[in-house]
């Protein structure tokens, strides 16, 4: 029998926000895409030393970022922008 590979940071990063996000309209199975990002280059740098204070890759810590951004305001009944009405 062949033993099962760990999981990559990614796929654990998915499980687990599948698992906490299962009710919301955004659909994280699916396959990943790629999307170009301009940035000016002192945000860039202070992503980069906050997500090695984290221990994460850049792409983790925008990962990360991004999915608190976008999925925890739907899980808690709307948008921020309706919030702060």
């Amino acid at each position: 029998m062949a033993m099962r590979s760990k999981p990559s940071k990614e796929e654990e990063f998915i499980r687990s926000a599948s698992a906490e996000h299962a009710n919301t309209e955004i659909d994280i199975k699916t396959r990943d895409r790629t999307f170009p990002l301009r940035i000016p280059d002192k945000l860039h740098d202070l992503a980069k030393e906050k997500a090695a204070i984290e221990k994460l890759s850049l792409h983790d810590y925008i990962l990360t970022a991004l999915k608190e951004k976008v999925i925890k305001p739907q899980q808690a009944g709307g948008s921020e922008e309706q919030a702060s009405r």
